[in-house]
């Protein structure tokens, strides 16, 4: 009887709505005399009329799709790792497919239930890190005029004392995070897809390790090239600094004093016979990491201008649904063999050179000349060495995974590949495809022509360059994955939808992680809005009801997972323009600790100080230790005390300790009165205790080492002079 109550009120409440707008038709009749001003008037009216109508319609149906789906009954969970929903099941996360142990370990249940949480899991603080906060802070308040300085202090002082840790592990889990990584007889490591956590031998990934650099393009070298290679870089660089074209600081943001040197690693393919590993060097803290960013923002352009290039999966679907007869014909999808390390260098190098010969908008991105930028891009291009073990070796072919110029350079060489390929094709007649999409090393092909025309395409494809082979797949059972896309051809139709490969896990980010809770939130968020982008309509349905099932394993409460079908998109392009919509840029990043970011958040922006975090230590910091410790380690505050007393000196450098020790021997010698170590010596004919010099701790910021130095002064009580002045009103908590 309600329900027919209120048809009834909603239909009257129409009637009256007509009979007002025929009024007001009327009246702008009378007043529009000119007849065609009258019909644009009403073409206008009209044009709104429908656009809210269709609005009206889309919001109707998202929230009959919302409250269909959360009250249909016609699922059920089981006991194991599916769900089921009449004849369709869902794979979620289970425990042989989150942690594949390929190891003669045998993990137990502790240590198992750990690794299922996902090296991406951030372990909750068991102490707040004061001097961390305290450097933040200090250094970004300085801006600050007046007294707010000191409140800000006061306020985030205060937040501190009231902050309670609570940790998001169990006992047994810490135990067990505490074994795993002082076991040495095993590597845990990332899959290379999929997210799922692998455990090798030590033994069976060092030699998987070996067998990549024998049969890859490296070589060995008798001695570390870094020394020689960035002196290189710097007289490059040099010529531009006497020319006033980069600034001396520019020069050694690009080319530093101090670096580390690139190493090997690799992560395990678990969905290929055998596991082998993909080749990755790291570069970060290189020496020339810094110039390859720079130069990759340069010829970046370049890699995102061709017709076939496609951004993203949102992308692909806004160009396939142009397609009005992708029903009919052949799709399938191709794969570059081994894309980056087959790579030919010079070629690529030659159509850079080329890209930027025809640019004429350059002098905006850089004040580098075109012959500069070619010889810094083949420097960067070349200089590829990395360290295994106690060896270094050289890539001499390809580029190396890892670097941040390889994306863009694959792209580059792949236009420059399809355009050669165009060329072979039309001197023997043959056609090219009525679409031709590609992502880096995946393509995807729309081909109108026979299988036989198609095989001869393929053929000569694979002729072009014999380093540039392609592996195909076929559609199967009326549909064809292309990236994260499925693509479904039935009966003249074709719908999209998500797509997830075998080896996908379905993990994403645990609701125990230590992360603010927007950072779940957005989750959740960017997942839909891909759903929504990419799955034709009669698609979204399950999808979203898949994903509210993923997020309630992945241990999100029931309010938060609803949020799946809460969330409304009106049309790709608006989802397209939330997922690139641009967010400030933070001032200042503090170590999360729950809690207390969220009231250091809330005091900066009252001071108008935009906020970011990072975790302080994951599962994958913990436990997946690729990179070699190094023997010797710049950007520390270290510490010297005297031999024959308890006074002790506290400093800062930016190099390394041991050459910061050589001045301070020297200065004593040479009796240097503006040093307070030689001081010390001189007036009280004491010893330093040169072997016993500590790192206390190390920092790469300069603004925050000082800040730290002042910190550590402070509490070792050693009274040497600093050079930042803190605040006392940080005393009590440190």
């Amino acid at each position: 009887m309600m329900l027919k109550k209120q048809i009834k009120l909603h239909y009257a409440q129409l009637q009256r709505l007509d009979r007002d707008m025929m009024v007001r038709r009327q009246c702008l009749t009378r007043l529009i005399d000119n007849e065609t001003d009258r019909a644009r008037v009403f073409d206008f009216i009209e044009m709104t009329r429908q656009n809210t109508k269709q609005q009206h319609d889309l919001k109707e149906q998202s929230r009959l799709l919302r409250l269909s789906t959360l009250h249909d009954s016609n699922y059920s969970a089981d006991k194991g790792s599916t769900l089921q929903r009449g004849s369709k099941r869902i794979n979620l996360p289970t425990e042989e497919k989150v942690v594949v142990n390929l190891s003669d370990k045998v993990l137990d249940k502790h240590e198992t239930d750990l690794l299922k949480k996902g090296l991406n899991f951030a372990v909750a603080p068991k102490k707040v890190p004061i001097s961390d906060i305290i450097a933040e802070t200090e250094t970004e308040i300085s801006k600050l005029k007046g007294d707010r300085k000191e409140w800000v202090r006061t306020e985030v002082k205060n937040a501190i004392k009231r902050t309670r840790l609570k940790s998001n592990l169990t006992n047994e889990e810490e135990n067990a995070l505490r074994r795993l990584k002082g076991e040495t007889s095993i590597k845990i490591l990332k899959a290379d897809k999929g997210n799922a956590t692998v455990v090798l031998n030590t033994t069976d990934y060092m030699d998987k390790l070996e067998n990549l650099i024998t049969n890859g393009p490296y070589e060995k070298l008798r001695s570390d090239p870094g020394k020689r290679l960035r002196g290189e870089l710097h007289s490059m660089l040099m010529t531009a600094v006497n020319e006033n074209r980069i600034t001396r600081f520019f020069m050694l943001q690009m080319c530093p004093t101090h670096y580390q040197t690139p190493h090997f690693y690799g992560l395990p393919k678990i969905h290929k016979t055998g596991v082998p590993l993909r080749p990755i060097v790291s570069m970060i803290g290189a020496f020339h990491s810094n110039l390859a960013k720079y130069l990759n923002n340069v010829i970046k352009p370049y890699a995102t201008n061709g017709p076939s290039f496609i951004k993203n999966s949102t992308d692909a679907i806004s160009k396939l649904s142009q397609v009005s007869d992708l029903h009919e014909g052949i799709i399938l999808s191709l794969d570059v063999v081994s894309l980056f390390t087959k790579i030919p260098l010079d070629e690529s190098i030659e159509a850079i050179q080329k890209c930027l010969d025809d640019d004429h908008s350059l002098s905006s991105r850089t004040n580098f000349n075109r012959q500069e930028l070619s010889i810094l891009l083949r420097f960067c291009l070349t200089c590829c060495y990395f360290q295994h073990r106690d060896d270094l070796y050289r890539q001499y072919d390809g580029v190396a995974m890892g670097s941040s110029l390889s994306c863009s350079v694959a792209n580059i060489f792949m236009f420059h590949f399809e355009k050669k390929a165009e060329e072979e094709m039309q001197s023997r007649g043959i056609t090219w495809p009525a679409q031709y999409l590609r992502y880096v090393d995946d393509t995807f092909l729309h081909w109108k022509g026979t299988e036989q025309e198609l095989d001869l395409f393929i053929q000569t494809l694979n002729s072009v360059r014999s380093c540039i082979q392609f592996t195909q797949e076929r559609e199967e059972n009326d549909s064809l994955a292309f990236l994260d896309i499925k693509i479904h051809r039935k009966a003249g139709k074709v719908d999209f939808a998500i797509h997830r490969k075998d080896t996908h896990t379905n993990l994403y980010l645990n609701r125990k992680s230590c992360h603010p809770r927007s950072t779940f939130n957005g989750i959740v968020t960017t997942l839909s809005h891909r759903a929504k982008n990419i799955c034709s309509q009669n698609m979204l349905k399950g999808e979203l009801k898949d994903l509210h099932d993923i997020f309630i394993h992945n241990g999100f409460p029931e309010r938060e997972a609803n949020r799946v079908f809460r969330m409304r998109l009106n049309s790709r392009t608006q989802g397209e323009d939330l997922q690139h919509r641009q967010r400030p840029i933070p001032d200042c990043i503090f170590p999360y600790v729950p809690g207390l970011y969220e009231s250091i958040r809330s005091i900066l922006n009252k001071v108008n100080l935009k906020t970011g975090y990072k975790p302080i230590r994951t599962i994958k910091q913990e436990l997946m230790k690729k990179r070699p410790a190094p023997a010797k380690q710049h950007g520390i505050i270290y510490n010297v005390e005297c031999g024959d007393c308890a006074w002790k000196y506290i400093g800062e450098s930016g190099r390394l300790v041991e050459e910061r020790i050589e001045e301070h021997k020297r200065a004593v010698k040479r009796f240097d009165t503006c040093s307070e170590i030689s001081n010390h010596v001189l007036n009280e004919d004491h010893q330093m205790e040169w072997s016993s010099h500590a790192i206390l701790e190390r920092e790469e910021n300069y603004q925050h080492r000082i800040v730290k130095e002042a910190i550590w002064t402070r509490r070792k009580k050693s009274g040497n002079r600093v050079k930042f002045v803190l605040s006392t009103a940080w005393d009590d908590i440190m």
